[in-house]
């Protein structure tokens, strides 16, 4: 849940043709899509640094209206640090 929405995280084929065709590792999708796709081939740390860049899309979306798009990879990257440093590693 990010904000009282429910967002559903995908590392999948479709996740595979959604980021091919928007040439990335991850997107968010707000609105009534509500979900984020992380590719599949990423491995960790990097997982988890775009798993949070995409939540953190997700945050700036709803409360910002996309205000951050500039902060949200230095957030995510901060974040990242505390969570190796906990040995926390999010998984799709």
């Amino acid at each position: 849940m990010v904000g009282g929405h429910g967002y559903r995280i995908h590392s999948n084929k479709e996740s595979v043709i959604r980021l091919d065709a928007a040439s990335s590792v991850g997107q968010c999708y707000s609105g009534a899509q509500r979900m984020i796709h992380i590719s599949p081939d990423l491995v960790q740390p990097d997982k988890t640094r775009v798993i949070l860049h995409e939540v953190f899309h997700a945050i700036d979306d709803i409360y910002n209206q996309g205000k951050w798009d500039e902060e949200v990879d230095k957030m995510a990257q901060g974040l990242l640090q505390v969570t190796e440093q906990l040995g926390i590693r999010l998984e799709v």
